[in-house]
C-alpha cells in the first residue's frame, strides 16, 4: 500500500510538472494565489509559533527514528542475507529520495516556474559596463559614509541576535509591501531564525538558508551583526516564495533601503557595496582607489565583519559551489551562482525604471 502511494504520490507532482509546461499562467495562478498560501499559513500561525528553529525538532525526529530503526534491525543483522539487505536499503533510499524531491516541489519548488521578479530579458537592453559599475561603487561609498556617520551605539545595539524578532517583524512588513506594489502576493507570516551552533552554515560559504520543508529561513549565528539584516531579508523573501538568488539581493536590498532603522539601511548598503566590488566587470579594477573615499569607521567595520568570517573557513569551498551550481542549473537558473550577482543589473533597471524606489531617506 505504502509503495502504492509513494507510485500515486510521484506520478501526481510529474503531471503538475507537465501542467506548469503546457498551461504556465492557469498553474502559477493556482500554486502562488491559491495552494502555497494556504500552506503558508497553516504552517506559519501552527509550529511558525514555535520560539526555537523547528529545523531542530523535525531533525530531532529523525535522529528518533533512525535510532529505532536501527535498534529494529541490529538483533537479526545476522539471520539477513546481506545481498536481500543491501537491495532493501537501496530500495527504500530510492522511494523516500522520490518522496523527499516531490516534497521540495510542492512546499516550495513550483515558483521556480514563474518569472523573475526582474526578467533577464528586460535588463538585458541596458548597457552595463565597467564605467557603470565604477560611478555606482562611488555614489553608494557617498551615501554609505553620510548614513554611518549618524549611527548611534543605540542603533548597532538593534542589530544583534537578542533583537533578531523585532527586526524580523520590522523587515517582513516592508518586505510585504514591497512585493505587493511589485504585483507578487505576500500571504503569511515567514519566520527567519537563528541557526546555532555558530560557523555552521559560514563554513559551507553560506550566511543563510531557506529549508522549505520547514517553511523557514534561517541565518547563522556566527554571522557579524552588520550582515544580519540584508541576510534575514534575503532568507525571508525565499519563504514569500522568491527562487532567483539575484531577485532575492535585490529585494533585501529595497527592503534594507527603505527600513526606518538606518542601521538596517547601512547593512543593505554594505552588502550591495560587496556585490558591486566583487563583480566580474571590475576585475580590472584598482579596488583600492574605489575604497580610499569609504571613512575610517566604514572601513572598519568591513574589517570586522572580514575578521568575524576569516573565524569559519571554508570546508569544502569547490564541493560546495559544484553542487550548488548544479542544484541550481537543474532548476532552470541559467547563471547558477552567478545570479546573486546579477542585482546589479536588476538595481539598475529598477532606478532607471522605478526612480521613486531610490529616492535619498
Amino acid at each position: 500500500m505504502l509503495v502504492s502511494k509513494t507510485v500515486k504520490f510521484v506520478a501526481l507532482t510529474f503531471i503538475v510538472h507537465l501542467g506548469f509546461l503546457w498551461f504556465p499562467q492557469t498553474f502559477l495562478f493556482w500554486y502562488q494565489y491559491w495552494f502555497f498560501p494556504v500552506l503558508r499559513k497553516l504552517y506559519d500561525f501552527t509550529f511558525g509559533l514555535s520560539p526555537f528553529p523547528v529545523i531542530y525538532f523535525v531533525f530531532f525526529l529523525l535522529v528518533v527514528y533512525g535510532s529505532i530503526q536501527l535498534t529494529n534491525w541490529w538483533p537479526y543483522r545476522t539471520e539477513i542475507k546481506y545481498t536481500f539487505f543491501y537491495k532493501y536499503s537501496a530500495y527504500n533510499i530510492g522511494k523516500y529520495s522520490l518522496v523527499f524531491i516531490c516534497c521540495f516541489f510542492w512546499f516550495w519548488g513550483f515558483h521556480y516556474y514563474q518569472k523573475d521578479f526582474v526578467p533577464k530579458e528586460k535588463y538585458d537592453t541596458l548597457s552595463i559596463d565597467q564605467t557603470y559599475v565604477k560611478t555606482e561603487v562611488l555614489r553608494v561609498v557617498l551615501t554609505i559614509n553620510e548614513i554611518r556617520k549618524n549611527l548611534s551605539h543605540s542603533d548597532f545595539q538593534s542589530l544583534q541576535y537578542s533583537q533578531t524578532e523585532n527586526m524580523e517583524m520590522e523587515i517582513r512588513n516592508v518586505l510585504k509591501k514591497t512585493m505587493t506594489s511589485f504585483g507578487y502576493p505576500a500571504e503569511g507570516r515567514v519566520r527567519v531564525r537563528s541557526l546555532a551552533p555558530e560557523g555552521f552554515l559560514l563554513r559551507f560559504s553560506t550566511a543563510g538558508i531557506y529549508i522549505p520543508y520547514v517553511f523557514e529561513g534561517h541565518v547563522d549565528k556566527g554571522l557579524h551583526a552588520l550582515q544580519i539584516p540584508f541576510t534575514l531579508a534575503h532568507e525571508m523573501a525565499h519563504g514569500y516564495g522568491i527562487t532567483d538568488e539575484g531577485d532575492c539581493n535585490t529585494l533585501a536590498y529595497l527592503v534594507c533601503l527603505h527600513s526606518k532603522n538606518k542601521a538596517i539601511q547601512y547593512s543593505g548598503l554594505l552588502a550591495y557595496l560587496r556585490y558591486l566590488w566583487n563583480d566580474s566587470r571590475m576585475d580590472s579594477v584598482d579596488k583600492n582607489s574605489l575604497r580610499d573615499p569609504l571613512s575610517p569607521e566604514v572601513k572598519n567595520d568591513i574589517m570586522e565583519m572580514k575578521g568575524q568570517s576569516d573565524k569559519y573557513p571554508d570546508v569544502f569551498p569547490r564541493l560546495r559551489e559544484f553542487l550548488y551550481e548544479s542544484y541550481l542549473l537543474c532548476l532552470g537558473v541559467e547563471d547558477g551562482l552567478m545570479s546573486y550577482y546579477s542585482i546589479i543589473d536588476k538595481i539598475a533597471f529598477l532606478q532607471k525604471e522605478n526612480p521613486e524606489y531610490f529616492n535619498d531617506k
